[in-house]
């Protein structure tokens, strides 16, 4: 049985070695071989001479940082992520809009979303669908002699430092008087 200094000794130590063997893995992470359009572009075509022009980034970049010492692998992570220079400006096409994704609109509803094809799951992933937040006269039950209905709070959470959040997962239905949690 280990007393309260010596647990303190054996966490610290712990955490010590975590952030030892956690040092550098976002930069492993981050420097993976994702393609980029720069690599693709390097290994499509071959690598040109760097022409005359220059660009103000360029200046700036030499007047700060003094090429003297040996380039670190900081330095060299940069280099990969920035553009070669004599590159051609790279124009992207854009997808011409679908006219059926731009007409598209669904009923608030949702005991009238007959079914659900991906298209409306994209709608709803980019719109929240309405809540419905307003007359909750068709959720009104009757149990003995207590009327109960839904009211405004159920979409509403408040914790306990007072800060209110919204539940725009819950969409009522006034037809059927009924709540649902759209992302099921």
């Amino acid at each position: 049985m280990l007393s309260g200094a010596a647990k303190r000794k054996k966490k610290k130590k712990n955490e010590e070695e975590q952030k030892k063997r956690q040092r550098g893995a976002l930069q492993k992470f981050l420097s993976g071989s994702r393609p980029t359009a720069v690599n693709l572009l390097e290994s499509a075509e071959p690598e040109a001479e760097p022409g005359p022009e220059t660009r103000p980034e360029d200046a700036a970049e030499d007047a700060v940082a003094p090429s003297t010492s040996a380039p670190s692998q900081k330095d060299k992570l940069m280099e990969e992520q920035q553009p070669a220079r004599s590159e051609p400006n790279i124009v992207l096409q854009q997808e011409p809009l679908d006219p059926e994704r731009v007409l598209t609109s669904y009923p608030s509803d949702p005991a009238k979303w007959d079914q659900i094809d991906d298209r409306m799951r994209e709608y709803f992933a980019l719109n929240h669908p309405c809540q419905n937040i307003g007359d909750f006269s068709a959720s009104q039950r009757k149990y003995g002699d207590i009327n109960r209905s839904l009211t405004k709070e159920h979409f509403f959470r408040k914790k306990l430092n007072g800060e209110t959040l919204s539940r725009k997962w819950l969409v009522y239905s006034p037809s059927t008087g009924t709540v649902f949690c759209y992302c099921c």
